[in-house]
């Protein structure tokens, strides 16, 4: 992919403050994407002007929130609208990843590998969720594709190029509430441990049991040879020997 002009004009800002307007009283149904239509990232930076306006699902990572203050009384006038949210967003990619050309030698090119950078702006955040930076959720929704636009990030920044993003607005994004998978995964895995220990002591209690109670005729008898030489009565002959040979200085 290649470089072209996707900086926002001015023509962009009243058609970005009419759109907002209109998604605030649409009915959801109006936002639907088409059936069929599949989210290609590729697409939106190869052939943006072929999207325009169109409704596609976007399920992303959100990893800033920021909160736009509109201060321009015209648009707060005509189209109702005071303030927005802008969240950045990290699509993901698949095992392909995306190369952009920055030149015809390629050794500047802009390799992204699992996920690629898009912008989404909204009227509303989820319920409990504020804006911050340096963030991770998972959120989806559906939204009209824009534009492609650029601005400065600290990878391009490297290159001397700008980065190059889809542009999405939408009403209100969905937290995807991936917590309740992990804690039923986690609970699976509690479950699995305790009923692994219970079977393994189950097991080593059944062979215990078993040694225990081995049958008499495979045990061995016991043996008995020998003690006929045993006295029967206490010999002390030998003391008498013993008290005739004392040292006399030890008196």
């Amino acid at each position: 992919f290649r470089f072209g002009s996707h900086r926002l004009s001015r023509s962009d800002r009243e058609a970005f403050y009419q759109l907002l307007s209109l998604l605030r009283t649409a009915p959801p149904e109006q936002t639907r994407p088409q059936p069929g239509t599949k989210f290609d990232v590729a697409a939106f930076l190869t052939e943006p002007d072929a999207w325009v306006g169109r409704s596609v699902h976007v399920s992303a990572v959100a990893a800033r929130i920021s909160k736009v203050p509109v201060l321009e009384p015209d648009v707060q006038q005509r189209f109702g609208v005071k303030q927005y949210y802008q969240i950045d967003l990290l699509l993901p990619l698949d095992k392909k990843g995306i190369k952009l050309t920055t030149d015809k030698s390629g050794k500047n090119d802009l390799i992204y590998q699992n996920d690629f950078p898009a912008t989404l702006c909204v009227l509303d955040l989820p319920e409990g969720i504020q804006p911050v930076d340096n963030i991770r959720l998972q959120i989806e929704m559906d939204a009209v594709y824009f534009k492609t636009w650029t601005y400065h990030s600290a990878y391009t920044d490297r290159f001397d190029r700008p980065q190059l993003a889809p542009l999405f607005v939408g009403r209100q994004p969905s937290l995807v509430k991936l917590e309740e998978a992990s804690r039923w995964l986690s609970d699976a895995l509690v479950f699995t441990a305790l009923g692994l220990s219970l079977l393994v002591i189950a097991v080593v209690l059944v062979a215990f049991r078993g040694r225990k109670e081995q049958p008499a005729e495979d045990q061995p008898a016991p043996s008995f040879s020998g003690l006929e030489n045993v006295p029967t009565k206490p010999d002390f002959g030998k003391l008498a020997d013993s008290a005739m040979t004392q040292d006399p200085a030890a008196d």
